[in-house]
């Protein structure tokens, strides 16, 4: 993978794929009880505050319909709140509650500790990679 001319669509997406095995693997929500959906939705809600169904959607790259019952999930759980704009009723803001903060913070702590522990070879070996995969797509 010297030069971009060398790199195949393929090679790229297998190598995306298995990142995003070690990464699955690793990801810690499964034992808190969430999917990883559902942790990236809180991450989201915690890095960027309240957000539309629609910009969460956006910035998951997910389809509304998709994300819906992910929502109805967290909600339940009390991980998320929904607010109602007082100028249009069709407007939702989902909101993360101090529940959900916490969760998706050790839920980053521990994701950073995994990152923290790879050999340095792998470590660097994953982040050159990802670079590279950045760069050329």
């Amino acid at each position: 993978m010297d030069n971009k001319e060398n790199v195949s669509y393929k090679e790229l997406y297998l190598l995306c794929s298995r990142l995003t095995d070690v990464f699955t693997r690793a990801y810690p929500a499964r034992t808190a009880g969430i999917t990883r959906l559902q942790s990236k939705v809180l991450y989201m809600l915690d890095q960027y505050g309240d957000l539309t169904m629609g910009e969460l959607a956006g910035r998951l790259k997910a389809h509304n319909s998709n994300l819906t019952p992910v929502v109805d999930q967290l909600y339940s759980e009390g991980y998320v709140t929904r607010i109602s704009s007082e100028n249009d009723r069709r407007l939702v803001e989902i909101a993360i509650t101090e529940k959900g903060r916490v969760l998706s913070r050790e839920l980053s702590e521990k994701m950073d500790d995994y990152i923290r522990n790879l050999p340095e070879q792998e470590h660097r070996e994953i982040r050159e990679a990802l670079l590279k995969c950045a760069e050329m797509l």
